[in-house]
């Protein structure tokens, strides 16, 4: 995708770019395909009617496809960065925003990542995910901006269904998607599992892979202890409870 679709403002960090679903899909593939570069096409080859070949597209991008990996142009995401994010993103199918409705509501229950997205207004609802075989994503919403789903239609609770539903088909009869393990130039250390900061001795700490020299330089206080009875004192009062 060329720059100048990618304007430089602070909301940029937060995905503020116009894009279409075959941009997304073909990003998120690349990390499918642990960072290297993946060329969409449509159309295999072209024949005329007396069966003579007037174009082979398919075989035109495996030729690029060769030449990248010759000079070395192929790897566009370092493979360790690509594996971070994909295990970030796996954790958002199996524990964060799309479970409930990718896991339980859609039933597809297999290996996969992705992330959901969810413009101001409620009037674009997204699920950009993919398998170690199959990239995928699903755009709800309407092609006049001022239009909105309505109240609460989230990328979870609009997209994210459509998409499990159709990786659960896809999948059926086909062998179950392994992810790569992780790749060299990764290190293993403990972190709290509240802050992400270096653990003190009254933190939970957890596993987590990083590229070395970008671990937290900083330890936890225990501070989270006390906004976590803040916040759950507080949802006591309001009469909330978690989901």
């Amino acid at each position: 995708m060329p720059s100048s679709y990618f304007h430089p403002n602070p909301s940029l960090a937060l995905g503020a770019t116009e894009l279409t679903p075959i941009q997304m899909c073909n990003a998120y593939a690349i990390y499918a395909n642990q960072g290297r570069d993946v060329i969409p096409y449509a159309i295999r080859y072209i024949q005329n009617r007396d069966g003579r070949e007037l174009v082979n597209i398919e075989e035109e991008v495996g030729k690029t496809i060769a030449s990248k990996k010759i000079d070395g142009s192929i790897q566009i995401v370092p493979e360790n960065v690509a594996y971070i994010m994909t295990s970030m993103m796996r954790d958002v199918v199996d524990r964060g925003t799309a479970n409930e409705t990718i896991r339980k509501l859609a039933g597809f229950t297999l290996p996969a990542a992705g992330k959901t997205g969810t413009t101001q207004n409620w009037t674009d609802a997204w699920f950009c995910g993919f398998t170690p075989d199959i990239a995928a994503v699903v755009w709800v919403g309407y092609d006049q901006p001022f239009m909105s789903l309505g109240k609460h239609q989230a990328g979870a609770a609009v997209a994210a269904p459509i998409w499990g539903r159709y990786m659960k088909d896809i999948y059926n009869g086909m062998p179950e998607p392994v992810f790569a393990s992780p790749p060299d130039g990764l290190v293993g250390i403990g972190v709290c599992r509240d802050t992400g900061l270096l653990p003190s001795p009254a933190c939970t700490v957890v596993g987590d892979l990083i590229i070395p020299g970008s671990g937290p330089t900083e330890t936890c206080d225990g501070n989270h202890f006390k906004m976590k009875s803040i916040l759950e004192k507080y949802m006591e009062n309001e009469g909330i409870t978690s989901q």
